[in-house]
């Protein structure tokens, strides 16, 4: 009996063993080259939010301004209408970033600035993102977040956004970057960095003062026209590269040293194509063209100490045999 039962034993680990070997037989089989192993990252990942993003409401009558106080990512629900006397949103943390998910924060007569880090408290914020809608209508700034009259917001960033028929400035900002941005119909200036940043893909047009203002830092691939001052302003060491301004008072002012000033187009600014106050700038490849009362002398006003290349007179037509590094008249 006991043998009986030894032998049974037996054949069952015989039994477990074959179907292992079995099992691992087919598994070698499996990854040879009769069927290949998938792509690689194919262990499933699950994205992980690492805050739930907070959405903004309509608020309430008297319920102006919405207030964003604590850090985290934001976004409009719906179209918004401000009320008069008041702000839309005021923004008190740092690092806030506010979606406008397509919709439209609109300002009423009589209101003040659409979104504003407000003046004194808190003072700077620091790392502002908004994006993505469109701010319109306010009866001072759309965005008021420079030094003055605002609180202030350093290292922000602003982009896809139209910036459309606000009483002052579409936007009004300290230190930021701005991309893909809109800035129409505005009483004021369209774009004002009033600090060091960077505009790069966006257009200024149809408002009252500036176009696109960059006090330290850069414009690049930008169109300004028919605004009613200048259309492109660059402050000190800023770098003005392949932009086009037209149909402003003066196509673009450079108001300090050291910038570089490349590559722009400049056609039928009012008083001047490109103004040059300051000294030690570098202006080279740009074309203009019909600025001015007298192109020969305005589409081209170069002051101070600078180093440029020369200004070729095109307007008769003909081959281009200038150096490359000449700026035209045509």
């Amino acid at each position: 009996m006991a043998n009986r039962l030894k032998n049974a034993l037996w054949l069952i680990v015989g039994a477990v063993v074959a179907v292992w070997a079995l099992t691992s037989l087919v598994g070698l089989v499996r990854a040879g080259d009769m069927d290949p192993p998938g792509p690689p990252g194919g262990t499933m990942k699950t994205l992980i939010a690492v805050e739930p993003r907070t959405v903004i409401w309509q608020p309430d009558p008297e319920g102006f301004p919405i207030v964003i106080s604590q850090p985290g990512s934001y976004y409009l629900g719906e179209n918004i209408t401000g009320e008069a006397g008041k702000d839309g949103i005021h923004i008190r943390a740092d690092n806030v970033t506010l979606d406008l998910n397509g919709f439209t924060l609109k300002g009423v007569t009589g209101s003040y600035n659409g979104i504003t880090v407000p003046y004194p408290s808190p003072g700077a914020v620091y790392n502002l993102s908004i994006f993505n809608g469109t701010i319109r209508d306010w009866g001072d700034d759309g965005i008021c977040a420079s030094t003055f009259p605002c609180g202030g917001a350093d290292d922000s960033h602003y982009r896809d956004l139209r910036l459309l028929n606000n009483g002052q400035s579409g936007m009004n900002v300290a230190s930021a970057v701005v991309t893909d941005c809109l800035a129409e119909g505005n009483d004021a200036s369209g774009i004002y960095v009033d600090g060091t940043g960077t505009v790069t893909r966006s257009i200024s047009r149809s408002n009252g003062f500036k176009g696109i203002q960059v006090m330290d830092g850069a414009i690049s691939n930008c169109l300004a026209t028919s605004n009613g001052g200048v259309g492109i302003f660059a402050g000190g060491a800023s770098l003005v590269v392949a932009n086009k301004s037209s149909s402003n008072e003066t196509g673009i002012y450079v108001a300090d040293d050291g910038a570089r000033v490349e590559g722009n187009s400049l056609a039928s600014n009012t008083v001047a194509g490109l103004n040059v106050a300051g000294s030690h700038n570098l202006i080279i490849k740009n074309s203009a063209t019909g600025n001015g009362s007298n192109p020969a002398t305005d589409d081209y006003q170069i002051s101070g100490v600078n180093a440029y290349g020369q200004i070729v007179n095109m307007t008769g037509s003909g081959a281009i045999t200038a150096d490359p590094w000449a700026n035209f008249r045509y």
